[in-house]
């Protein structure tokens, strides 16, 4: 990494460093967004290539220290990656500091692998920049994805509706998932699952009796919130979640 940072001419000691994931993006355009920053960046191959075509594509962004890469910045470097009507999603890592030299190049590679866990996991919006610090329980499970206490947390919590057929299974992960993201608001939650209230309502009754617990309960929710962020982390058609 420091022999391609220097090939790009990077000066790490005068630069603010962010690891990225962008979608559906050319490499070129990614660093001609860099360059009109100020900075560079360094692209590789998309995550999952060949495997699927929305693979994510890992990005070191390097600008200089004085530049802030927030909000309407992020914003319009996103922007700048549109083309033939695309609106590519972007997740940004934590700020790493240059000053350090080569020893800031491991945070570096942190802040990288944080963006791709959050790309994969998060279930970023179309059209949006998401931050990583502002999912605090992804980086705390990304932090501890070979744990299989955690694992086996998220396994036995929802085996019920893991058992349960496909289409039934999904409308209650989907409840479950709108139901954690919105607590104390089911109106809201019923908008993002995309249902009726009263549909809505049905789903969160039946996933309460096939899981025996009560979905008012703020430590249930905190639970179940735990289990489906694993769930999402280590998902596989027809896998067990323990390694």
């Amino acid at each position: 990494v420091m022999a391609l940072l220097g090939a790009a001419r990077i000066d790490l000691r005068g630069a603010a460093l962010f690891g990225l994931a962008v979608e559906d993006a050319a490499a070129a355009d990614v660093e001609a967004a860099a360059i009109e920053l100020g900075g560079r960046a360094l692209c590789a191959t998309p995550r999952g290539a060949g495997e699927r075509a929305d693979g994510w594509m890992p990005v070191l962004l390097a600008v200089p220290s004085s530049t802030t890469f927030a909000g309407a910045a992020a914003e319009r470097f996103r922007a700048r990656l549109r083309h033939d009507g695309s609106d590519p999603r972007l997740t940004v890592g934590p700020r790493v500091d240059g000053e350090a030299g080569a020893a800031a190049v491991p945070r570096l590679l942190d802040s990288l692998e944080q963006s791709l866990d959050l790309a994969d996991v998060g279930d970023v919006p179309e059209g949006s920049v998401q931050w990583v610090v502002r999912h605090p329980l992804l980086r705390f499970v990304s932090s501890l994805r070979g744990d299989h206490r955690l694992l086996e947390h998220s396994e036995d919590l929802l085996a019920p509706v893991l058992a349960a057929p496909p289409a039934r299974r999904r409308d209650l992960l989907a409840a479950l998932g709108a139901i954690v993201a919105h607590p104390g608001n089911r109106t809201a939650a019923a908008a993002a699952a995309h249902v009726s209230r009263s549909v809505f309502y049905q789903r969160l009754d039946l996933a309460e009796r096939v899981l025996g617990v009560d979905l008012d309960d703020g430590e249930v929710l905190a639970a179940l919130h735990l289990a489906l962020v694993v769930h999402r982390a280590h998902r596989s058609p027809g896998a067990s979640l323990r390694r």
